[in-house]
């Protein structure tokens, strides 16, 4: 494909398009790592949603410059322009891969972002048609026919790659500074659950929420433990969804 010529996107006034088609159950990759993502809450999908308006403002915007500028670089600017809105084109993927070079070279935004991108527009790209995109991408540079989900071509997959590589080193040489907390990895996590059972067993937690000890050091120690249990599995199960685990509290448990 020739080279695409970019130019700034300065803020303007763009028109919105059609919102997208709700998010569903799929499976799906994360670089080159499968995963499965259950139906996102309403913080989640408004998430993606919103990956998905600002992308298609980005395309919209670098389109209305191009004309703007009369670009000739070989790129049919009406195509760009529709390469993020419905069935995916010959510009897809390009158009995926500067939006996120803009977000996370241009102005900085982490490693998230790129991921969030990603997870958005698999999901999308999954959806629409009844699963007509699914699979592995392919392209007929001939005729402009895609199959598949633009979010697999192995040049949009290993932008990513490389943006979280870079993100992970950037937080290694950090980490004598660190602020943060670290992420926790599967085995502190077993590492944490086996101590906690160890203390207060799954038996004893279930027990207790019949016939409550009258030892109240004793009932204490049994609702730590079972909230360390609680929560710990269930984030667990949701990392996937980012949006959606900083927001958990106990009553959700």
């Amino acid at each position: 494909m020739a080279e695409m010529t970019t130019v700034s996107t300065a803020s303007a006034s763009l028109t919105d398009h059609a919102s997208a088609p709700p998010i569903i159950s799929h499976a799906g990759f994360v670089g080159s790592t499968p995963f499965k993502i259950s139906v996102p809450s309403r913080v989640s999908t408004a998430a993606y949603n919103g990956y998905l308006d600002r992308g298609r403002k980005f395309i919209t915007q670098l389109c209305i410059e191009r004309r703007m500028l009369a670009v000739e670089d070989g790129i049919d600017t009406n195509v760009l322009e529709s390469s993020l809105v419905g069935a995916p084109n010959r510009y897809s993927v390009a158009a995926l891969e500067l939006y996120v070079t803009k977000k996370c070279c241009d102005e900085g935004l982490s490693s998230e972002t790129a991921t969030g991108i990603q997870v958005a527009f698999l999901c999308y790209y999954n959806a629409i048609m009844g699963g007509q995109y699914e699979g592995p991408y392919h392209l007929d540079e001939d005729s402009g026919m895609v199959t598949g989900n633009p979010t697999h071509a192995p040049s949009f997959k290993h932008l990513v790659r490389a943006i979280n590589a870079k993100s992970r080193n950037a937080r290694s040489q950090v980490a004598p500074n660190r602020r943060n907390a670290r992420a926790i990895s599967g085995k502190e996590l077993v590492a944490v659950i086996n101590w906690s059972e160890s203390v207060v067993s799954q038996e004893e937690v279930e027990a207790a929420i019949e016939y409550p000890p009258e030892d109240q050091a004793r009932q204490a120690l049994i609702l730590k433990h079972a909230r360390i249990q609680a929560l710990f599995r269930y984030g667990f199960f949701v990392w996937t969804q980012n949006y959606e685990l900083p927001d958990v509290r106990w009553e959700h448990m």
